[in-house]
């Protein structure tokens, strides 16, 4: 069984995964740069009409997904794990229903319903899992534990 054991300041001092980096910190430099990019994107080429307000708002949402990162990782909140990974599992099914919307809403062009929604099942399918592994190694991985919590695994017989 393994349970969490929770360090010392002192401890946490001394463990290098305990600071900012590694996957940790490659997250939060995407994040950064998804913040920086998709705002400009969406402050520059603002949406002139219903169809590419739907495209816009996936775009907001994934933006507000980077900057509740970026800050509670900042502040070094416990909760991000769990907050972060249920926001982007909240993001990928709110950006999929903006696919469905903006597909009513422009039309099929030649294509079948029954072609874009096999194509966008397999994405949503490919999302949730990369989801699935983010929340994975924001809940069990040593570096957010150690980073948000400071607290380790231990395994313990039985």
């Amino acid at each position: 069984m393994i349970v969490w054991q929770d360090l010392t300041p002192e401890q946490i001092a001394s463990v290098r995964e305990a600071r900012l980096g590694g996957a940790l910190g490659a997250i939060l430099a995407g994040a950064a740069g998804l913040a920086v990019v998709g705002g400009a994107v969406s402050v520059l080429g603002a949406a002139v009409n219903a169809t590419l307000i739907i495209f816009q708002i996936q775009l907001w949402i994934i933006v507000a997904w980077a900057v509740v990162f970026i800050g509670m990782t900042l502040a070094r909140a416990e909760s991000t794990p769990r907050v972060s990974a249920g926001l982007l599992f909240a993001c990928v099914l709110l950006r999929s229903l903006m696919t469905v919307l903006g597909y009513a809403r422009t039309g099929l062009e030649g294509a079948t319903l029954a072609n874009l929604l096999a194509v966008h099942v397999a994405y949503l399918l490919f999302e949730l899992a990369l989801a699935a592994a983010f929340w994975g190694y924001m809940t069990k991985g040593i570096r957010p534990n150690l980073y948000y919590r400071q607290r380790i695994p231990i395994v313990q017989p039985g």
